[in-house]
């Protein structure tokens, strides 16, 4: 009987184990990385961040460009209690006014937002040859903001 060649390395199966344990590992990883953001969000309900992501970005682009007039970054957390209510309220205003009305996640805005990014994606790709920055909008909420800024930088790049 002609039996396939295997290599020194098990030939074909000892490739696909080699590409089951490549995907295991990933899902393992994946998983791993998802308990670790969630655990660091559960600890944050009762521990003030030293900083979050959105800070060490800012302190960064202030530290490596210097910009006259930018002091050195600095904060100081305060309890909730010690903020007025009509500060709060004004805050929530301004950057989401639906709030209490949506529970979180403004889906119609989202949906707004998705159809405004596609127009803009269609109406870019026939005006391509004057290559003007594509402005994307979102239906962010106070929630997505939140996770935003704790989790990722303030830069626009996939890093």
């Amino acid at each position: 009987m002609n039996r396939p060649q295997t290599s020194r390395h098990g030939g074909l199966w000892g490739g696909l184990a080699a590409l089951q344990r490549w995907v295991l590992w990933s899902v393992v990883a994946l998983v791993a990385l998802q308990l670790f953001f969630a655990a660091r969000i559960a600890a944050m309900a009762h521990l003030d961040p030293h900083s979050t992501a959105f800070m060490r970005s800012e302190i960064w682009r202030r530290t490596h460009q210097a910009t006259p007039g930018q002091g050195p970054w600095s904060q100081q957390w305060v309890d909730a209690e010690r903020i007025s209510v009509h500060l709060k309220r004004a805050v929530i205003a301004s950057e989401d006014d639906g709030f209490a009305q949506h529970r979180g996640v403004d889906w119609s805005a989202m949906e707004s937002a998705w159809s405004k990014n596609q127009k803009q994606a269609k109406r870019n790709g026939a005006e391509r040859a004057t290559e003007r920055p594509v402005k994307i909008v979102g239906g962010s909420t106070i929630t997505q903001q939140l996770a935003k800024n704790l989790l990722l930088s303030g830069e626009r790049s996939l890093v």
